[in-house]
C-alpha cells in the first residue's frame, strides 16, 4: 500500500498446453490425437484507506482456458 493508503495491482498472463494423447475417462481408452489449450489469467486489486482504522479492498479475477 502507497503512503496515502491507496494502492493497485493488476496482473495478465498467458500460456498454452498441449497433450500429444488425449485420454477419454468414460471409455477408459485414448484417442490418439492431439489437444491444444490457450490459457490466459489476468486480475486487478486495489485497496483505499478510508480511515485509520477502516480500509476498503476490492479485486477482481479472470481465467479462461480455450480449446482448439
Amino acid at each position: 500500500m502507497a503512503e496515502n493508503g491507496t494502492g493497485f495491482h493488476a496482473h495478465v498472463e498467458a500460456g498454452s498446453v498441449n497433450d500429444s494423447n488425449v485420454n477419454i475417462a468414460d471409455l477408459d481408452r485414448s484417442s490418439e490425437q492431439a489437444d491444444n489449450a490457450t490459457l490466459i489469467n489476468a486480475g486487478i486489486d486495489g485497496d483505499l484507506a478510508l480511515s485509520k482504522q477502516l480500509t476498503l479492498k476490492a479485486g477482481f479475477a479472470y481465467s479462461d482456458t480455450a480449446h482448439q
